[in-house]
């Protein structure tokens, strides 16, 4: 099998069948655990909806130009007249940035939007706006979804980083890549751990968006043997051989982490994290965007939590 192929195999393994849904401008992604993403997906702002119905968590993309001091004002649009004094919905609400560059509700105020803003039409950030259509649906699903405590796992190993002689390289890279494959970067990363074993990456170039790189584990030495990840939809059941995209190997904290572009724009594909135990690797996290519709990474509903 070429990397390429593997990587064709990674996207149909990583994709958890009919995990999402679309209820008009939004999207609902859930989790292993029970825990759901509600995602806009149309206008020139994306609001996304974590957390419970008693405990939400609204967050909303900045503008660019904004510093890390400076607060955004949503304002709700379309909400119904009510002719009881007193009785009319918030339509104001504002967002605080965060240290990863969007904005997010206080908790009091995220409570309050969960109420209203199903009523609205739409909201308005500025000359920024998004729909609202469908949230009520979309908030709705995340309601009927019952939390579940993640799968137990294992301690992670940790290790060092390396780098290989310029044999090694070369062996490594031909053995995996094929002779004759072109070279990328410094192509071989290598990583003893604690428990004797080495992870070594890889790199094999470019395919589309995506950079493959190919992933061994060496237990006895001079036998490597390409690894196994756990996939959402198959935790249990490592199925790849090794083959990952744009994938990078943590020593510290013992994770290999993996995201998969479906387009050079980067706002759609899925993002991958295993953590290296006695047992092999197993599967941490995964993030997953199945629509192309501008969503930064930041954003991407997760699909998979381990604790």
């Amino acid at each position: 099998m070429s990397w390429r192929a593997g990587l064709a195999v990674l996207a149909l393994l990583a994709t958890p069948a009919a995990a999402h849904e679309i209820s008009q401008d939004w999207l609902v992604e859930c989790d292993n655990t029970g825990q759901c993403t509600a995602l806009s997906l149309a206008g020139d702002v994306v609001l996304r909806v974590t957390g419970t119905a008693q405990a939400p968590v609204v967050t909303m993309t900045m503008p660019a130009a904004m510093t890390a001091a400076m607060s955004e004002r949503l304002r709700l649009e379309g909400l119904p007249a009510h002719t009881t004094p007193g009785r009319r919905m918030r339509e104001d609400f504002v967002f605080r940035p965060t240290p990863d560059g969007l904005g997010q509700l206080t908790a009091t105020d995220a409570a309050a939007f969960v109420q209203a803003a199903p009523a609205a039409t739409s909201a308005v950030a500025g000359s920024r706006h998004v729909s609202l259509n469908g949230l009520g649906a979309a908030l709705a699903r995340m309601g009927r979804e019952q939390p579940r405590d993640p799968p137990a796992s294992p301690p992670p190993i940790s290790g060092r980083a390396v780098t290989p002689g310029h044999l090694g390289t070369m062996r490594y890279h031909a053995l995996v890549c094929g002779l004759g494959a072109a070279r990328v970067g410094d192509a071989v990363s290598l990583y003893p751990l604690a428990d004797g074993a080495r992870i070594i990456g890889v790199d094999c170039g470019l395919d589309g968006p995506n950079a493959g790189s190919i992933w061994l584990v060496e237990r006895v030495a001079g036998q490597p043997k390409p690894a196994a990840f756990p996939t959402p939809d198959r935790p249990d059941e490592p199925m790849l051989a090794g083959y990952l995209a744009n994938s990078r190997f943590d020593p510290a904290s013992g994770t290999l982490h993996a995201l998969t572009l479906s387009r050079p724009q980067g706002d759609c594909g899925k993002a991958l994290v295993w953590r290296w135990t006695a047992a092999g690797f197993v599967l941490v996290e995964a993030h997953r965007m199945p629509v192309c519709a501008g969503v930064v990474q930041a954003l991407w509903p997760r699909t998979w939590l381990a604790p």
